[in-house]
C-alpha cells in the first residue's frame, strides 16, 4: 500500500493478530505490485492483499501466475477516493472473480443515532460463473457478518432465488 492508513487494532478484531500479518509500505503503486508478486510467489503465505490504484492486464497477469504457482490468493483492493480516479474498473484484467463493495445506509439498531453498517457486495465477473449480489451487515454481537433480517428471516428458497442460488 502507498497509504498508510491500515488500522491495526481492527485487523485484531477481526481475528488477525499482529504476529500473524506481514505489512509492507511501498512509495508507488509498481512497489506495491511488485511485493505483491514477490509475497505470492513466495508460497507457505495465506493469502496476500495490496491496496492499488490501477491494475492493468499485465500487472494482473503476473500476480495470477504468480498466485497460481504457489497456491495462494491474491487480492487486490482497489478503492477511489473519486469517481474520476475508477476510469480502469472496467478495463479487463486477468483476476478469476471482480467483486464491487459498496455502502448501503445502515440498519437501525435499539441505541437512538446508530446503526449496523451494511453493504451491497456485487460479484461482477466470475470466470465460468454467473454474477449475483448480496447485502450484508457488519458483524452482530457473536462477530460474524449477517444478511438483513428481511432477507435472513425468508424461506431458504425464496432467499436463493433472490441471490440467484437456486
Amino acid at each position: 500500500m502507498t497509504q498508510a492508513d491500515l488500522f491495526a487494532p481492527a485487523l485484531e478484531q477481526v481475528g488477525l493478530s499482529s504476529d500473524r500479518v506481514i505489512y509492507v509500505e511501498a512509495g508507488d503503486e509498481n512497489a506495491v505490485l511488485a511485493s505483491m508478486e514477490e509475497g505470492l510467489r513466495h508460497g507457505g503465505i495465506g493469502a496476500v492483499v495490496a491496496d492499488v490504484a490501477k491494475l492493468s492486464m499485465t500487472a494482473s497477469r503476473r500476480l495470477h501466475l504468480a498466485a497460481k504457482a504457489s497456491g495462494t490468493i491474491g487480492i487486490a483492493l482497489r478503492r477511489w477516493r473519486r469517481q474520476a480516479d475508477a476510469s480502469d474498473f472496467g478495463q479487463p484484467t486477468a483476476a478469476m472473480t471482480r467483486w464491487r463493495v459498496s455502502v448501503l445506509p445502515s440498519s437501525p439498531l435499539p441505541v437512538p443515532g446508530i446503526g449496523r453498517p451494511r453493504w451491497l457486495i456485487e460479484l461482477i465477473r466470475a470466470r465460468a460463473g454467473e454474477s449475483f449480489d448480496l447485502e450484508l451487515e457488519g458483524c452482530d454481537d457473536t462477530g460474524h457478518l449477517g444478511l438483513p433480517s428481511p432477507v435472513a428471516n425468508r424461506p431458504a428458497t425464496q432467499a436463493g432465488r433472490q441471490y440467484g442460488l437456486s
